[in-house]
Parts: C-alpha cells; structure tokens; sequence
C-alpha cells in the first residue's frame, strides 16, 4: 500500500514538472529578441573604413561559457541573429579556432550588448582592427 501511495506520488510530480516544462517552452518564443548590426573595418590598409565583409563574429552568453552562436556578415558586412533576451560578448578573431589568432575587435568598441525582447530589436555595430606587420591590432 504504501509503494502504490508512492508510486501515485511520483507520478503527480512528474505529470506536473511536464506541465511546467511545456509552459516555459511556450514562453521562450517571446523571449528571443533580434540582434542585427554591421561590421565595419576600420583600418584596411588599402581602402581605409570598410565593411567587415565576411567577418565572423560570436556573441556568447554573459551568463554561460558554452552558450555561443556565431554569424558570417555578408557582402555589405551586416548580420542578423535571434537570441534570447540576455547579455552576450561579441568575439572576432582572425582565426576560426576559438582562442587562437588576434583579437579584431576595437579596442573602442563596446564588448557587450544586452539583446532586447519582441517587440524591440537590438542593433549592435562591430568595429573590427585588423592586425599590423607586427601582428598586433593596429591602434
């Protein structure tokens, strides 16, 4: 008897956190906000201010090391992205290896952007340095 009353117990728990779980996944689609923007170079050494064509940029999560999404700009160095609602870091690098090559980013350039909720969208411009002969980011 008791096992029976123990078992029906688990059973509500579970029936319950499902509930739960079907609630907040309903509720995330109103939390994922857009984050667009453009990368624009700074310093090419033929052209001056260009756009970051091709530039590869990650945003990862304030709150979480493995949460990262990266994007491709496109001809005109503009990105788009949907996030969830948070704080996120904006990397570049000249390498595609997470921790390997030189930092692009500018070292005037915002390094955080808070994405906002529908129906706001966040635009986050990335300005990017590209390397010297000596390797570091020209200033």
């Amino acid at each position: 008897m008791r096992l029976v009353l123990l078992l029906g117990f688990l059973a509500a728990i579970t029936v319950v956190t499902a509930a739960d779980d079907v609630l907040n996944d309903d509720r995330i689609s109103n939390q994922i906000g857009q984050l667009r923007g453009q990368a624009i170079i700074e310093n090419n050494p033929d052209l001056g201010r260009t756009p970051g064509t091709g530039a590869y940029l990650v945003f990862q999560r304030r709150d979480c090391k493995r949460c990262a999404i990266g994007v491709r700009c496109d001809l005109d160095g503009k990105y788009q992205l949907f996030l969830a609602e948070g704080e996120y870091r904006v990397i570049s690098t000249d390498s595609q290896n997470m921790g390997e090559g030189h930092d692009l980013i500018s070292p005037k350039q915002a390094h955080y952007v808070k994405v906002q909720p529908p129906p706001n969208t966040t635009t986050f411009d990335v300005a990017l340095r590209l390397p010297g002969p000596s390797g570091h980011r020209a200033e």
